[in-house]
């Protein structure tokens, strides 16, 4: 079933693991199970470096000074990478703001474009030696690496040496939470390193880092952009006075210290120091930036919130993040006008920035400089059906909230889940940005961190986490990023990744409908392990061995994707078999419809009433209070992405439509912002992985899809009953307006691309195109 690869696609070759090496722990341990064909640079990551006192790694912060003479004036790459948190200047000019996410064993580095005149420049790096395994970050040893490369492709020698910044960061001892690293105590009062002369005695030799460099693997040739940010003023909504109820040490516990304050202390007492409060509109991540003006030595505290507390307060304790949380900066100030700049960056919508102070305060500047790599979108859409429009725009706002230099899934945890990758924000991605460069670095991380075994992982790339459907889920993402990318590039990059990962999967399922696999997540609510076959798990591996053929056809080795078409059956049958007795019709018979086992119509009768007796289409329908509760009745957003697929491909969008109203509505009548991830506001208030209607809106209703074959646009259209629509849809090589209207049984669909572009059946790509669709089951086709 299972062979080696005879040929050699495009490339260069990564090591792949020993195949007795059966991985079980994460962090540093995953690593490719096969060949991966991807670019790399022996010469990149070649000299890391950090202080001499290679001990100092846990909770550390480090400043590097280097000295580069420039001959002939132009642009240079400067290209670089840390082991976790950092920021780089190039002249007192702030040029990249870290982290980028890699896997130890494939790691990435990036780069930024500089323009240097003739002469001597003075770079400077900071960094954090977090010492933690992280849902963002591997422990691994401390490093920074950084090199400055001329247009010729010279390397020009920089002279290092470094410092440390113990004194200016104090260790906290306390972690933001379980799942993040560690808080950030800045003390402002401390010389600023970055003013120091390089002849200043307190610089010190730096050193190689073998650890480290024994830790990584060859590193890729790109990575994602790491762009300082844009910053805006923030809104100031209400300020006072306090005074704290719980005073103890200054880190007793810092998140039950503030919100034990009292903001509106009695006129007899004495205030401890006054507050801001500031409403950034939505959920972001980034850094609070301050200017404050004080007249004596105080305490700056900066607590980012994603929700209030019930007397409308900005809480810094986060829910569902195994453990205690405190979301939350402090920064001890000299008298006088301070800058507050952290190097941490943080996540919520809420922000209260506390002075404790006696004497007067004033806070001169505040911003909020956002992590977000996507930016404005390019996509859009309009209809006559004005919260239909929000619910799309909502989407885009939440999945940008979403985007650092990874896809993540909440601000509490910020993990590269496949998962949400690959349901959601994938479709966003293309219906706002017209790009799959954050999707296609998701996938490659999950490749890079696979198990022995084949199975790549469904969470990283810091903590690992492996998960049988999300695996399964990997080979239907890469085939959707190949068909969105018009190209087969991807395919050969992975191709034998993916044929470990199906061997994986297929490997999990035995004859009787049991499994294997690792947590066989479908939904919330969603009672998994039960003895017997589950069959929502199996129409998933079903699906993962369908792409995979595919994907074989695709690079046109039918030999052996028909070896794997026996495994197709069999998988086939069990979900056949084991459909009637499903423990939840809802879930199973929406998965095996998007296997093409039943008839979406099928499907589409269950899926209505099932939705229809959930909460919030039924007020009194049971609601899911935290991730461990089985809910017979649960529906959810992130189940929509596939039953709202099917519900369209049965004909029945204006139900659909009436379901997005109804469930979507919900959440914006009660004051969401960006989409949550269930329909219960006690979880995640961020979740892209809710967005489906606005890619299903962009792809199905304006009409335009990547084709399967990967030539070309196809167009397939559902009204919802609405007479109208237009919007913009972005593809990698074009920007395409689209607009329709609807005049009894016919559709009057017309797209304009700002190039040319290839739609399935035409002979040559256009500009212009205006076709007459027929209705159809409430679709139109071409």
């Amino acid at each position: 079933m299972v062979r080696d690869n005879e040929d050699v696609p495009r490339g260069l070759e990564l090591a792949a693991n020993d195949p007795a090496d059966i991985v079980t722990a994460p962090g540093t341990y995953g690593r490719p199970a096969a060949t991966l064909y991807l670019d790399r640079d022996e010469s990149a990551l070649s000299t890391l470096f950090w202080l001499n006192n290679d001990a100092q790694d846990v909770d550390h912060h480090a400043g590097f000074r280097g000295q580069v003479e420039i001959l002939n004036g132009g642009m240079y790459t400067l290209r670089f990478q840390a082991v976790s948190v950092f920021r780089m200047w190039v002249d007192d000019e702030l040029v990249a703001h870290g982290p980028v996410r890699y896997v130890p064993a494939v790691p990435e580095f990036t780069a930024v474009t500089i323009d240097l005149a003739p002469g001597e420049h003075v770079l400077h790096f900071e960094a954090h030696a977090e010492g933690l395994m992280t849902r963002t970050t591997p422990p691994v040893a401390p490093f920074v690496w950084a090199e400055l490369v001329s247009a010729q492709d010279h390397r020009l020698p920089i002279q290092w040496v470094g410092m440390s910044l113990a004194d200016a960061y104090p260790a906290t001892g306390r972690r933001v939470s379980p799942l993040l690293g560690w808080i950030e105590h800045q003390d402002l009062r401390v010389l600023d390193w970055r003013s120091l002369s390089g002849d200043d005695p307190r610089w010190e030799p730096v050193s190689t880092s073998p650890t480290a460099r024994e830790q990584l693997g060859t590193p890729l040739a790109h990575a994602a952009a790491c762009p300082v940010g844009r910053a805006s003023v923030m809104r100031l909504t209400e300020t006072g006075r306090y005074i704290d109820t719980y005073a103890g040490y200054v880190l007793d516990d810092p998140a039950v210290q503030f919100l034990l304050a009292d903001p509106s202390p009695s006129r007899s007492d004495t205030p401890d120091g006054v507050w801001h409060r500031y409403d950034l509109g939505r959920i972001r991540i980034g850094a609070v930036e301050l200017d404050v003006e004080t007249e004596v030595e105080s305490i700056v505290t900066i607590a980012y919130a994603d929700r209030l507390t019930p007397d409308g307060r900005p809480s810094p304790v986060h829910a569902l993040s195994l453990g205690s949380t405190a979301f939350l900066q402090r920064f001890t100030v000299p008298a006088g006008i301070t800058e507050i700049r952290p190097l941490q960056t943080l996540g919520g919508r809420y922000i209260e920035v506390r002075v404790e102070s006696q004497r007067s305060v004033h806070v001169r500047s505040a911003r909020f400089r956002d992590r977000d790599l996507l930016g404005k979108p390019v996509g859009a859409f309009s209809s006559p059906d004005v919260l239909l429009n929000r619910i799309w725009q909502v989407g885009i706002e939440t999945q940008r909230s979403a985007a650092e230099d990874s896809l993540v899934d909440s601000v509490r945890e910020r993990g590269e889940w496949l998962g949400d990758v690959v349901t959601a924000s994938l479709g966003i991605l293309q219906s706002g940005w017209g790009s799959s460069d954050l999707a296609r670095r998701a996938v490659v991380h999950a490749a890079s961190a696979a198990r022995s075994d084949g199975l790549v992982a469904g969470c990283g790339p810091g903590e690992l986490i492996y998960l049988g459907t999300y695996a399964a889920q990997w080979t239907a993402a890469c085939l959707a990023i190949a068909r969105m990318e018009q190209s087969d590039d991807l395919l050969h990059q992975l191709v034998d990744v993916a044929r470990a990962n199906a061997h994986a999967v297929a490997s999990a399922i035995h004859d009787d409908g049991s499994n294997s696999l690792p947590w066989g997540f479908v939904d919330w609510g969603y009672e998994i392990g039960a003895p017997g076959a589950d069959v929502a798990v199996l129409a998933h591996a079903l699906m993962c061995l369908q792409a995979w053929v595919k994907w074989l056809l695709i690079l046109d080795r039918a030999e052996e994707a028909a070896e794997w078409t026996e495994e197709v059956d069999r998988l086939t049958n069990l979900v056949r078999q084991h459909l009637p007795t499903s423990r939840s019709p809802y879930q199973s018979q929406t998965l095996a419809a998007r296997a093409g086992v039943i008839a979406p119509s099928e499907a589409a009768t269950t899926i209505l009433r099932s939705v229809r007796r959930g909460f919030p289409f039924r007020p009194e329908a049971s609601r899911l209070k935290n991730p461990t509760t089985w809910v017979d009745d649960a529906v959810t957003p992130y189940f929509l992405n596939y039953a709202g697929i099917v519900l369209l491909d049965a004909g029945f969008g204006e139900e659909l439509r009436d379901i997005w109203r109804t469930g979507w509505g919900w959440m914006l009548e009660a004051g969401a912002t960006t989409w949550w991830e269930v329909f219960d506001d006690r979880w995640s208030r961020c979740h892209a992985w809710s967005g489906s209607p606005t890619w299903q809106i962009s792809q199905r209703v304006l009409g335009l899809q990547p084709a399967e074959s990967l030539r070309g646009w196809a167009i397939q259209v559902n009204t919802l009953g609405l007479d109208q629509a237009s919007g913009t849809v972005p593809t990698p090589h074009a920007v395409v307006r689209v607009e329709w209207t609807r005049v009894g049984d016919e559709v009057r669909w017309q797209a304009e691309s700002d190039r040319p572009i290839q739609f399935v059946g035409e002979p040559e790509p256009v500009t212009n195109l205006a076709r007459t669709l027929h209705l159809h089951h409430g679709d139109l086709f071409r």
